[in-house]
C-alpha cells in the first residue's frame, strides 16, 4: 500500500498517513475477533451445517 504513493505521486508523502490507517485497521480487526458481537438474548439459535 505505500508503494502506491510512491508510484502515484513520485514521494513518499501519504506513506505515513496510509501506514497509520492500516495499523489502526489492523487493531480494529484483531479487537474484533477477541471482543466480537454479543447475541441478544431473544436472538434465534445459529443453523447447524
Amino acid at each position: 500500500m505505500i508503494a502506491i504513493s510512491r508510484f502515484i505521486l513520485g514521494n513518499e508523502a501519504l506513506a505515513v498517513p496510509i501506514w497509520w490507517s492500516y495499523a489502526a485497521a489492523e487493531i480494529l480487526i484483531t479487537a474484533g475477533f477477541f471482543f466480537g458481537r454479543e447475541i441478544p438474548a431473544g436472538a434465534a439459535e445459529p443453523a447447524d451445517r
